[in-house]
This record gives C-alpha cells, structure tokens and sequence, in this order.
C-alpha cells in the first residue's frame, strides 16, 4: 500500500479532494436552485383566448390586413404618446394608459 508523503494517506483510498470538492459544489448549485425555484412568482390565473374582431362589422377579419367580410383594414395603428402598436378600435394603449380616439 502506497502513501502520500506529504498527507500519510494511502494514494488508492483516500478521498480525492477536487473530486470531492467539485462534487460539494455541484449539490450546493442544485439545493440554490431548489431554493429558488420553490420561491419564484408562477402565473396561476386563467388564460383568456380572444380573438380579433372587425372594428366596423364585428366579425372575425381572418388572417390578412383587411375584414374578410367587409373589407375594412383590421392594421395595427401606433399610439401617438408612446408609439406602441395597438389594434384598430382599441380605446385605451396597453402601454402609456393614452386615450386613442
């Protein structure tokens, strides 16, 4: 049985101290994680699914630039505060609270 001269440990049996280390290291990144996984802020509300609706005929526009049963332009316009894009129709931006007329 050999042994390290400097420690006094056998070579073969005793414990490697970067593997070991890096293993500690390792378990104490998963335990923070853990940590902060169990505190983090998860959406619990209901989803609401909406559609788009035509602004002149009330209906479903389909997928294009204009209504595919009035021909109307369903384009998003910018709000004039903060430039965001808002839907035809919208009263108020998502963004700065602008009344849009």
């Amino acid at each position: 049985m050999e042994k390290s001269e400097q420690d006094n440990l056998c070579v073969e049996c005793a414990p490697r101290e970067n593997v070991e280390l890096t293993t500690i290291r390792a378990e104490r990144m998963v335990d923070e994680m853990r940590e902060k996984a169990s505190s983090a802020n998860v959406f619990k509300g209901e989803i609401e699914r909406k559609q788009t609706i035509c602004p002149e005929c009330g209906k479903p526009p389909g997928g294009g630039k204009f209504c595919n049963n009035c021909g109307a332009s369903i384009a998003l316009t910018k709000c004039p505060n903060c430039g965001n894009k808002v839907s035809i129709g919208t009263r108020f931006c998502g963004e700065s609270g602008t009344k849009l007329n």
